[in-house]
């Protein structure tokens, strides 16, 4: 199965997750790049608030295409509970162009769950695997170990 790792990251935590799950799968990576500034508290105070209220973003244009993979492997942060900006923009906009789906979470404490549910209505499909890594676990790389669980079972 021809798997693309895509993601968005507004800190750095959630790419590094998706490129080490790249890594391991021999997987090409695509990232969901958002035009709104998000940098700095303010931008976080902001990117919780549009998050929470279920906003849309401009995103840039993907550059490959998802036609061409049998499984995208969504990688997102979770924000006040919720589903991003441009995560939310992104399923809009190409959900009818992926064939199977799987979510991967990165968040700092709890909602995953909550998300994980979220985004299943909004892709339209039950996800072939969901995991949720919490940055505990970024911070001890056990998430490796997750992940290469992940890489066995596919």
């Amino acid at each position: 199965m021809k798997s693309l790792i895509v993601y968005y990251s507004r800190s750095g935590r959630t790419k590094l997750v998706a490129m080490k799950l790249a890594e391991l799968l021999n997987s090409e990576t695509e990232e969901i790049v958002d035009f709104k500034p998000r940098k700095g508290f303010l931008g976080w105070l902001i990117s919780g608030y549009d998050a929470l209220t279920k906003k849309i973003t401009e995103i840039a244009p993907l550059t490959k295409n998802l036609d061409d993979y049998d499984h995208i492997i969504l990688c997102s942060p979770v924000w006040a509970l919720s589903i991003p900006p441009a995560i939310r923009t992104f399923l809009n906009l190409y959900k009818e162009e992926i064939k199977n789906i799987s979510f991967i979470a990165t968040m700092s404490s709890t909602g995953a769950k909550k998300m994980f549910k979220q985004l299943e209505e909004l892709a339209g499909r039950k996800p072939k695997f969901v995991l949720a890594i919490d940055n505990k676990n970024l911070t001890t790389d056990k998430y490796i170990d997750n992940l290469k669980e992940i890489v066995e079972n596919l």
